[in-house]
This record gives C-alpha cells, structure tokens and sequence, in this order.
C-alpha cells in the first residue's frame, strides 16, 4: 500500500475537496452541474470511501480511477475492500456496505478496482496549490498518538501499523473537539490545513487548521470545499 504522495496542482486550475461519497455518483453529478464545476479545468480530490452502500459505485471508482483531475485517499472502506481475502477485514466490509459493492461490481470487478486503487491511491496525499500546502488523510491525526509534526506524521505512518490504521478509521481526535473534553489540541505544524472525512456531521467542521467534510449521510449534502486565497477563508458550496 502507498503510504504518502505529494501532487502539485497549476495555479490555473482550481482546487475542490469533497467528502465521502459512498457510491452516490448521481448527488455528485448533480452537485457539479448545480456549482458549475467543470473538471477540466478544476481538479476534485476525495477524502475517500466512495465505496459502498451507494447505487452507482463503478461510476464513482470510474471517475476517480481514470480522470486526470481526480483523485483521493484511501479510506477504511477503500481500506475493507483491498483486505476482503482476510476473514476479519471481509467481515466488517461485508457488514459495512461491502455487500453493495459486490453485487454491483462482481468479485471480478472487486479484484480489477482494488488493484487499480492498491496501484494509484495512498493513505496520505499531500496537495500544493497556488502556494499552500493541503494534507488529505481519511479519517483524523489521532490526537492520542501525540504527533504533530506533518513529516513526523508521514514518517510514523510508514513505520507504524497501527498508526497507519488510527489515520484511516480513528474517531477520538473529533470526538474530543465535539465533545469537548480536550480544549488542548494543537494544530498540525508544517502544513496549511489537513482535510478529513470518516466521521459523519450535518456540516463541515473546522478546528485551527483541520477540516472535517463528510456530511453526505448526517447532513444529507455531500460538501465541496474550496479555500480562497484571498482572504485566507474556507468556503463550503
């Protein structure tokens, strides 16, 4: 599996992150058309888990697979999936909308997406654009390993299992923040803003410098965010 890469976007084009999508091709279709959002001149990066539970996942697995202004990290679903010959793994997906994919893809299909994505996507992706360096990592930095630092971070998740796990499926770093049990949480230094999906809320949510957008099941609207440069601001479509 890849662990990190690092993409530079032309300062022409422009820059939109979206949430989980979770196989729901035709809300993104319609988002697009309803934003004007032309993707070849804007480039749409995911935060993963477009698998699963959704009607149309090959057209999402299409899209992200095969157009150059596409692309993601891999997510705990993306993450179920390239494991399913492990009966653990198998297990949740097939309990967590796996099924879904199956019977739309086949186990052929399955086998030839999953090779495509182990080939393409990683765990970490790391976007420079018009001078600012975004981070994508599925689900959270995970406060309880006490790592700050974007290169320690990078590095930890290449040497370290379950760190590497915590990036792709912990929730107790926002957990803390919604909750507030820990006012303490420190900014991730050496990066813009980190972006994150995996945990479901009605809107974005944004602490110092990390993002959290997956808002298609609570908030029943799949989020594009776009930073304006301007004025050093998030703008939620």
């Amino acid at each position: 599996m890849n662990i990190y890469r690092k993409r530079k976007i032309p300062d022409d084009k422009e820059l939109v992150f979206i949430g989980d999508l979770h196989g729901d091709f035709q809300h993104l279709d319609n988002k697009l058309k309803q934003l004007h959002i032309n993707l070849d001149n804007t480039f749409l990066i995911s935060v993963g888990d477009i698998i699963d539970r959704g009607s149309k996942i090959q057209e999402c697995c299409d899209l992200f697979l095969n157009h150059p202004n596409c692309d993601m990290v891999l997510g705990n679903h993306e993450l179920f999936m390239l494991n399913r010959y492990n009966r653990h793994y198998f297990h949740s997906w097939f309990a967590n909308g796996g099924q879904d994919t199956i019977n739309q893809l086949d186990f052929d299909g399955v086998d030839i997406i999953a090779d495509k994505m182990l080939e393409k996507f990683s765990v970490i992706l790391e976007i420079e654009h018009r001078g600012k360096h975004f981070g994508v990592i599925h689900a959270e930095v995970p406060v309880q390993h006490k790592i700050y630092k974007w290169d320690e971070i990078i590095n930890k998740a290449q040497k370290n299992e379950e760190f590497l796990l915590d990036l792709m499926s912990s929730r107790n770093t926002i957990g803390q923040i919604i909750e507030l049990t820990n006012k303490h949480i420190p900014e991730i230094q050496g990066i813009d803003y980190v972006i994150h999906g995996h945990t479901g809320i009605k809107k974005p949510l944004l602490y110092k410098n990390r993002l959290w957008i997956d808002t298609l099941y609570r908030g029943k609207n799949l989020t594009f965010a776009k930073f304006d440069y301007n004025n050093n601001f998030w703008n939620f479509l």
